[in-house]
This record gives C-alpha cells, structure tokens and sequence, in this order.
C-alpha cells in the first residue's frame, strides 16, 4: 500500500511536520516530496474552511474547543478513536478534489504518540456516484424507500410527500401499516414477512392512504438487506392506470349493451358502405333482417333519398367541398375524424318513415386506416313528437300570457284614468275646506281634512305610477336623450325632496365632484329616477339617519357615469337581489310607516335607466343601510345614436350643437 500509485500515504512527527511523502501522495497532490518532506504539515494540502468547518463540527460533538489546524486532523487518532472522513485536498496546481483519509496515530513500544500516518484515497469518482444516486432518489417519480424491520420507514424520497401529502416527517413517526388500506394489511404483511424471509417481491399491489382521506394505488417491488435489517422498496402510483382500466371495462360493458340492444340500431360498414353488421335493434327498427342486408346495400339505401341529397349539400357549404349525395355524404366528417351525429328519416321494410338520430364512427386498424364505419341510431318518434307539442304548448302559453298583459294593461289603464277625475274634485274641494272658502274649521275639522290631503296625495302617486307602468310596456313612453347636467339634475332633485327629509329628522345631502361630465340621458327621466330613489331612500331611513346622493366617472367604465344614492335604513337582504327591482314586489322588512305605494317606483327606475342605455343595481352597506347604485352614458358626440333600447320603447335623439 505505502509503494502504490492509488493511496497517498503521509506520515508526520509528533507536531504533523510530514516525514514520509509516498509515491501515491506525489500522484495525486503534485508535489514531490523533497518540497514537503521536513517543511509543511498535512493541513497545507487540505481546503482550509473544510478544516475550519471539521474543526468545528469536533468541538460540538466532544464538548471542547478544537483548533483548526492538524489538531483537528488527528484529534480522535491521537485519543485512539478510529477515524475516517471525507476533505478537499488542494493540488499543487490550485486543482482541488474529494478525498477519503483514515488517520492512525504511530506509537513507540512503550505506547507513546511519535507521529501519524494519513492514507487517502481520491474520492472524485465515488463522490459522483453517490451525487448522481441521491439525484436519481431525489428526482424518481416512483416512491423509493427502506423500511425498517421495526415497521418503520427510514428513509423516504420527495415523491412520498407530493403523492400522500403527508411531510416526510408524518411518515416517518408513523408504523408504515396505519397508512394502509385496512382490508389491504393483512396481505401487505404477509408480504413484509415474506421479504424479511428472502423472498423478493414483484407486483405486489395495495391502497395507500393521503392525508386528504382519499386512496392511491401503489404496485411494489421490493426486496432485502440482511446485513442493514432494511427492506429496500419502490412503489409507482397506478391510480390513474387503475381507474382507466376500470372505465374502459365500464365502456366495454356500455359498448357490448349498446351493440346488443333492441333499442339502438347499430350498422357496421366496410369502407365502401357496404353493410356488414346488422344488429338485432336494427332489425326490429327497420324491419329488415340481417340476411337481407349484409353484403348487399348500403345505409344510404335506408335512408330518405331527399334527406340524403339536401345533407351533402349541406356539408358541401359548411366545409366548401363538392359531396356526392350518397353513403360518402352520410359519412364524410366521420372519414375525417370529426365527430359527427345528425338527424335523418330512415324508411322501414315496409316503406313506412320514422325520424332517427345517427351517430357516425370510423373503424380504423393498427395503422389508423379506415377499414369500415359504424352507424348507430335511435328512433327519435317520440322525442320529436314532444319538442312539436311543447313548442305548440309554449306558443298557446305565450298567446295566453299576452292577452293577459294586453287586457291587464287596458285595465289598468281605463282604472287609472277613471280614478283620476274623482280624486282630481276631492282634492278641488278638500283644498277649498282646507283655504276657509267654505268657513272656517276648527283644529280638529283641519286635522281630518290634512289627513284626506295626504291620501289622496298619495293615491294620486299610486294611480301616476300605474299609468307610468302601463306607458312603459305598451310603447308610449317617450325617452328624448341629450346633453343633460348631473349637477342640475341632483340639486334640483335634493331641493325638492329637501323638505320632506327635514320633516322626517333625516339628513340630506350630496357630494358631487368638480368638472363632472354630463350625461347622454333624458333630463326629466333622470329627475323621476333620482325623486324615486331619494323618496325611498327618506322612507326607509329612520329618524337622525342620513341620506347621500354622489355621482361620479364609472372606475370599471369611463365611458358612464356612476350615480349612487345611499341611506343608513333597514337595508335589503342579500337574496333579494335584482328581484326588488321586480314590478309589485315590496320589502317584506319595511316598518309600518313606510308602507306605502304599489311597489312600482324601483321597477319604473330599472325600465327608465335602461331605456337611457344604462344599468341599476342594489347592495346592502357594509354597516348598516342600502346603495342604489345606476349608471348611465357619458355625453359625446359620438353617442348622438340612440343606445339599445326595448322595441316597444320610443327614443329621441337631439344633436347639440
């Protein structure tokens, strides 16, 4: 060993000044030994962080401080500790490689320490090996592992954590059987048993369990190391391979009860058309049996010629080829691997018609080529029957609900108008009582005629919302969009609701920021939609709560303008959502003053805003109270056309100058 070129052999004095500088030693490090030998000692040769970090790592594990120097080299030998460990040595040229050194301490006969002796190897080749070994653990999608004779697994790959989902260090405090599949333990270890034997194991198949509860399915190899007391084991999931495997015996189970079904008419053909399989539903579909058919006509000879000829036109247009109007039109996507199901006439033996619903495959072989196709069909009578009669059902529903709309909206509106011209005298002559025209009243003669003021104020508000609804639907309401100023729009809307929100204790303002743009909208329209939303809004708000109205440049769009008019009252609940724009519907959660109106206003809002090309929508506040939130179109030029609007909606567009 000490005359081999394979082992450097370094021995030193007592102080680790090297005395003897072997062959081997020159070979690997460079050096020839005159120009060490009585000069240097080993530590020179080696990387010094490495004999720092050495140093250090000694300190920690015998609990006293190590210099890093030879010291640190010979600790354990000179303590008669066998020692071997792994350093960078450093050439003479600057070139560094791994090295393995086992250090022995040189004694004299009376056992006194006279020197040491260092014998590495270069550890260049083995270093790689075992990088390239972790790399392929670390990297296998396979599970690789050794488990214990104890039960417990040592030491895992990634690939545990990705596929169970459970850390490393889960698996590795948990007895390997507890994440077995209880119905697969007892053959799972029977199997341990049968390795721990010598046995080797192949194919050995059984269910693990992840963290989130589900199974995967594992197929093991696995075999032994005595000398270790290890199991050394890989594991692929087959989960996905597994439950493939079950749905194609699902889809063959499906296929064989589709071919043999008296209800699906199946047809096999060869790649000319020629039929070759008549199963026992086309036979009672057609009529035929299979002897009449196979080997002697195609599906076309089935089908409605007429049918037949206006299908491959059909596709000659939709895939801008000529197709001749035969068993090549029946086909001709299928031929090309596109899916292709449609509906045609077959005609029965007897010559009477049913409708069909076809689906076309292409059989193909081992080389993709085309040897036949496979029609399969099912008699679409009473499918059809049914879409005929609900489409008459629908059209006879939708005739009904018409004339109900039609004579609900005359109704409402004759009601309306005759209603009027009563209330209209009321008023006339509560209005004279009210003046003292008549005499005066006393305080409680006034008192009653106030109250009858206010009713039929407000039922004079009802019967205008009525005929307002009743306008919307049947056409005649008219929307004249133009320049219009929000700011105009909201002041004149807060001055004439001002009053009413003082009387009630609510508080009511607005905020409106500097250079607003104006709208593309129907000035009177917009102040109905603001009077309906701020009534409401004062309605709904209980005493010292506020009301805000604000209008800015929509965030999501600038092309619209966002007006918001927000309140601290009762609020809506969330499930209302659009429906409270829903025409009659009322808030179940209203009090008892304010339940008045028809619940119309909120639809007439919806109606209007659309018609001016805009949206609405509400929200309950975060705190407490609702946002009726609307937009409509910022004004330009270029929206002088009218927006998109209902056809039983008139719009007026006026061009401003």
């Amino acid at each position: 060993m000490f005359n081999s070129a394979k082992f450097s052999c370094i021995a030193t004095d007592l102080n680790g000044v090297i005395q003897l500088f072997n062959v081997g030693a020159e070979r690997m490090l460079g050096y020839p030994a005159l120009e060490v030998v009585n000069k240097i000692t080993p530590v020179d040769l080696h990387d010094p962080q490495e004999v720092i970090a050495h140093a250090a790592a000694l300190s920690l594990e015998y609990a006293t401080p190590i210099a890093p120097g030879f010291e640190a080299l010979v600790f354990k030998a000179s303590r008669g500790i066998e020692d071997i460990y792994e350093l960078t040595k450093v050439r003479k040229d600057g070139s560094r490689f791994p090295a393995l050194v086992s250090v022995t301490a040189l004694r004299d006969a009376k056992d006194g320490i006279i020197g040491y002796l260092l014998i590495g190897t270069e550890n260049t080749a083995r270093k790689r090996a075992t990088e390239e070994r972790n790399r392929f653990f670390a990297l296998s999608r396979d599970m690789l592992c050794t488990l214990g004779y104890d039960g417990y697994y040592k030491n895992l790959n990634p690939a545990w954590e990705k596929t169970l989902g459970f850390t490393t260090a889960e698996i590795l405090a948990t007895p390997f059987i507890e994440f077995v599949h209880p119905d697969d333990r007892q053959a799972t270890l029977a199997a341990a048993e049968n390795i721990a034997s010598g046995t080797e194991l192949v194919g050995f198949e059984n269910r693990y369990r992840c963290k989130d509860g589900s199974y995967r399915v594992f197929l093991w190899s696995a075999t032994r190391a005595v000398e270790d007391q290890l199991i050394y084991g890989a594991a692929r999931d087959i989960t996905e391979s597994k439950n493939a495997e079950a749905a194609l015996l699902k889809a063959g189970a499906l296929q064989n009860a589709i071919f043999n079904s008296p209800n699906f008419s199946s047809i096999a053909t060869d790649a000319k058309g020629v039929i070759q399989i008549f199963n026992v539903g086309a036979e009672r579909m057609l009529g035929y049996t299979a002897a009449e058919v196979v080997n002697q006509i195609t599906p076309a000879s089935i089908s409605d010629p007429e049918e037949v000829i206006a299908h491959a036109k059909a596709l000659s247009i939709e895939l801008g080829a000529p197709i001749g109007p035969g068993f090549e039109a029946l086909v001709f996507k299928a031929a090309r691997g596109i899916e292709d199901i449609y509906e045609l006439t077959y005609i029965r033996k007897d010559g009477s018609r049913f409708p069909a619903v076809v689906s076309v495959t292409a059989l193909r072989d081992a080389y993709d080529g085309i040897i036949g196709y496979l029609l399969i069909g099912t008699d679409n009578t009473a499918r059809k029957q049914a879409k005929e009669e609900r489409k008459k059902l629908d059209e006879a529903l939708e005739q009904i609900r018409q004339n109900q709309m039609r004579f609900k909206d005359e109704f409402l509106s004759h009601v309306s108008h005759e209603l009027r011209s009563p209330l209209t005298a009321i008023k006339q002559f509560t209005t004279i009582l009210l003046g003292g025209l008549a005499g005066e009243l006393n305080p409680e003669q006034r008192e009653y005629q106030q109250i009858v003021l206010r009713n039929i104020r407000q039922l004079q508000a009802m019967i205008d919302d009525l005929l307002e609804v009743t306008r919307l639907e049947t056409g005649k309401l008219t929307v004249e969009l133009e320049r219009v100023s929000v700011v105009i729009a909201v002041t004149d809307s807060f001055n004439t609701l001002q009053g009413s929100a003082r009387a009630k204790g609510v508080t009511l303002s607005y905020n409106l920021p500097p250079n607003l743009p104006s709208a593309n909208a129907d000035a009177t329209r917009l102040r109905q939609i603001l009077i309906i939303l701020l009534d409401n809004a004062i309605k709904f708000t209980p005493e010292g709560g506020s009301v805000i109205i604000q209008a800015r440049v929509f965030h999501k769009d600038p092309r619209f303008l966002l007006l918001e008019v927000s309140d601290t009252g009762i609020g809506i609940s969330p499930e209302m959502g659009q429906r409270i724009f829903e025409r009659l519907y009322q808030v179940s959660e209203r009090t008892e003053s304010s339940r008045k109106g028809l619940g119309l206003g909120l639809h007439i809002c919806k109606e209007l805003v659309t018609r001016q090309g805009g949206e609405i929508w509400a929200q309950r506040r975060s705190d407490s109270g609702s946002v009726f939130s609307f937009t409509l179109p910022v004004f330009s030029l270029g929206n002088l056309t009218a927006p998109g609007t209902p056809s039983n909606a008139t719009t007026t567009v006026r061009k401003v100058s």
